[in-house]
């Protein structure tokens, strides 16, 4: 769906190269600032025995993979819980939510140059564990920046916060601590989080059931007021996307 129709407008529809990839943890994607898609299979089973990566090429509408590697994680589909983001350099970081050996939050981030081969970044953060069920989402801001999104429950604010470390420190530090316009969102309506890389607005993706326009919506809030603003919320032409 295109920014300039404010989502209610899809600009491709289309099958990829993969097949499915619904099994349950095993699969995580990302975009790169090319706008390519990055499948990133976390095992088990993979011909490689590590964590690999399947890129597939925007110039051939994800029909055409220019990248099929193993990478420097092992598996990450097992008792330690991983998530996955992209920095505008398009080096891939694993975000070992936990456990950890050191008992934090930690980062672990892959150079596109060495064809996500090597580590530049094996880091613990300033979080603690963020490994509960559905609590916890991450988005990278376009100076490399980490943006912890914690959906609840128990928050110190009764909202949806940001807690975002800074890429300067390799994450020891935040800039950005704060409750948000958002209630908790790790109910029953299942929620996805993006950000704007050209703005660093955040996008709060309501995925279903039972939004107010029985849609997909998407409810953006603004960088400019430290995400304290909403500067867009609407129904998008998708149905709900919050199937299992």
């Amino acid at each position: 769906m295109t920014k300039s129709s404010n989502y209610q407008t899809f600009d491709l529809q289309t099958g990829t190269a993969l097949g499915y990839t619904s099994e349950a943890n095993t699969w995580s994607f990302v975009m790169d600032s090319n706008d390519d898609l990055l499948a990133i299979k976390k095992g088990p089973q993979t011909g490689t025995s590590t964590t690999e990566v399947h890129r597939m090429t925007k110039a051939s509408n994800y029909q055409t993979f220019d990248l099929e590697t193993g990478t420097a994680m092992h598996y990450s589909n097992g008792v330690n819980t991983y998530s996955y983001v992209m920095d505008s350099s398009n080096e891939l970081s694993a975000i070992l939510k936990g456990p950890s050996g050191s008992e934090t939050t930690e980062v672990h981030r892959m150079t596109q140059a060495s064809n996500y081969q090597s580590f530049n970044l094996q880091t613990r953060t300033a979080l603690g564990y963020t490994n509960n069920a559905n609590s916890w989402s991450f988005v990278n801001g376009a100076n490399g920046d980490l943006v912890a999104i914690k959906k609840g429950p128990d928050t110190g604010t009764g909202k949806t916060e940001v807690h975002r470390l800074t890429s300067a420190s390799n994450y020891q530090i935040y800039d950005l601590q704060t409750g948000t316009p958002l209630q908790y969102t790790n109910n029953d309506k299942s929620w996805s989080f993006v950000l704007d890389r050209t703005c660093g607005d955040l996008l709060a993706i309501e995925r279903g059931p039972q939004t107010g326009s029985g849609m997909t919506e998407v409810h953006r809030l603004s960088k400019a007021s430290n995400y304290q603003s909403f500067n867009l919320q609407t129904p998008t032409a998708l149905e709900y996307s919050n199937n299992p």
